[in-house]
């Protein structure tokens, strides 16, 4: 096989887990939902930051993906030559721009996660 396409298996390979990955975030979110309500019934300090601490993993968690990503879309962008067709050029560079804001939200995210100590914000894992 071509270096390529050992490349590109390889990348997808990675992309399955990091699936995983994702859907694991979203059951524990599921279950960061369940004690947040518990918390705005009861009050419950010990609830509160089970909550908070579980919303920063998570939020954690999606910026290392964020990041695998935007830094896939440098390496593609990187490889980008003259000699590649203009819908190609023009592409690769919106994702990698696309990426760059992603991670950027991510960062925004995991901020208000950290920072927002009395649960004033409803954050929602995109």
């Amino acid at each position: 096989m071509d270096y390529e396409l050992l490349n590109r298996l390889k990348a997808l390979e990675t992309e399955d887990f990091i699936w995983i990955v994702i859907i694991g975030l979203i059951l524990l979110s599921f279950y960061a939902n369940d004690i947040e309500r518990d918390f705005l019934l009861s009050k419950n300090d010990v609830q509160k930051q089970r909550y908070r601490h579980l919303t920063i993993f998570i939020f954690s968690v999606a910026l290392i993906v964020y990041l695998y990503y935007a830094n896939d879309s440098k390496k593609e962008y990187d490889k980008l030559n003259n000699s590649d067709s203009y819908k190609k050029r023009v592409n690769v560079t919106l994702s990698y721009i696309a990426s760059i804001f992603i991670v950027c939200a991510g960062i925004i995210f995991l901020y208000i996660a950290i920072t927002d100590t009395e649960l004033e914000i409803e954050l929602a894992y995109n």
